[in-house]
C-alpha cells in the first residue's frame, strides 16, 4: 500500500530501493493492532468487516505474505 501512495518513490529517489525493502521487512513484523489497558484498541488502516470480536484479532499471526494481506482481516 505504501508503494501506491508515494513512500516507495520517496525512498527510491532519496536513498534507494534497498531502504524501502528494509522498511517492508520491519513493517511485516510489526503488530497489526494493539489493546491498551484492556479497553482501547488501536490499529492502522481501519476495522475490517471480517473482525467479529477480539478473538479474531488474538488469532492473527505475523508475518504475513503480500497475498495474505490482500484478503480477510488484514
Amino acid at each position: 500500500m505504501n508503494r501506491l501512495y508515494g513512500f516507495y518513490e520517496e525512498c527510491r529517489r532519496t536513498r534507494g530501493t534497498q531502504l524501502w525493502k528494509k522498511f517492508q521487512a520491519v513493517f511485516n513484523e510489526m503488530p497489526l493492532c494493539c489493546l491498551i489497558e484492556n479497553r482501547i484498541i488501536t490499529m492502522h488502516g481501519g476495522i475490517s468487516p471480517d473482525i467479529k470480536g477480539m478473538e479474531t484479532l488474538y488469532k492473527l499471526k505475523k508475518p504475513k505474505t503480500h497475498a495474505e494481506c490482500d484478503t480477510g482481516v488484514v
